[in-house]
């Protein structure tokens, strides 16, 4: 037995099963991916939007051209997935309420209802007011589980089919664990070694894991640092170097380096653009 594969039986014994459900490909289609968003269709029954982080106007546009471009042929269901949602900007809040006034007489005609999923959190009771004050043109529910929902949507047998387009997009199970333990982690002393602890994994096997779901622990622990930062801009009046501290650069210009490097303009032009 090899060294890899006494680490994997050493895991197993320790930690829960990160087991991926194997995507369905026949089962659903994507038609829309981001950072922070996914729309897909299950067959003519139902269509999914799936929103997590901090998605921003893009990632709105992202999905609003998806349900403009791609909505099941027949009338059908809609699934708001926004569970995983950390924070709404205002932005993709309105572009959402535009996109429900510009395109009425086709929603009123085309969805039978709506359920909408909503995280215990401020953001959450946001989300969850969205149908009170700006009632659908169609029965909308919010609820806290794809379950529930689902069975709301009469649509339970979807299950197996919206678990595996979870699975898909969010990549490895493992890669999911790993990124809400650094959602809440100290980003400087966050490394291979104490992400491995936290997960019950070695290293070894993590690093492998993630290599095996097209990333590394470097690339996730980047992510989780401009995630952060963007919330940060967006919903506090810290100083950039302030924040470059808080999500664990050494320095401002370092901060600067990486967002630039990953978003493709500076902290200060991203902030400003947020709020014109």
């Amino acid at each position: 037995m090899g060294v890899e594969d006494r680490d994997d039986r050493e895991d197993r014994d320790h930690a829960p099963s990160l087991d991926r459900v194997p995507p369905r490909d026949s089962a659903y289609t994507i038609h829309a991916l981001t950072r922070a968003i996914a729309y897909a269709t299950l067959g003519d029954d139902l269509g999914v939007s799936l929103l997590w982080g901090v998605p921003d106007d893009a990632d709105i546009a992202a999905m609003i051209a998806g349900w403009q471009d791609h909505a099941p042929l027949l009338r059908h269901a809609c699934l708001f997935d926004a569970g995983a949602v950390t924070h709404v900007e205002p932005r993709a809040f309105h572009a959402v309420l535009d996109y429900q006034a510009r395109d009425h007489v086709r929603l009123t005609r085309d969805v039978v209802r709506m359920a909408m999923i909503a995280p215990r959190t401020q953001s959450g009771a946001a989300i969850a007011g969205f149908p009170v004050l700006y009632p659908p043109p169609y029965p909308t529910q919010v609820f806290t589980t794809r379950d529930d929902a689902l069975a709301w949507l009469d649509l339970a047998p979807l299950a197996p089919a919206l678990a595996a387009l979870v699975a898909d997009v969010s990549g490895d199970d493992t890669v999911g664990a790993l990124r809400r333990w650094l959602r809440d982690a100290e980003l400087d002393l966050a490394t291979l070694a104490t992400a491995a602890r936290a997960l019950a994994l070695s290293p070894r096997s993590l690093q492998r894991r993630l290599g095996e779901a097209g990333t590394t622990f470097d690339r996730e622990r980047v992510r989780a640092q401009i995630a952060r930062a963007q919330h940060l801009m967006a919903t506090s009046e810290q100083t950039l170097t302030a924040i470059a501290i808080a999500v664990g650069c050494g320095s401002s210009s370092t901060f600067s380096d990486l967002f630039r490097r990953e978003v493709g303009c500076t902290p200060s032009a991203w902030r400003a653009e947020r709020r014109s």
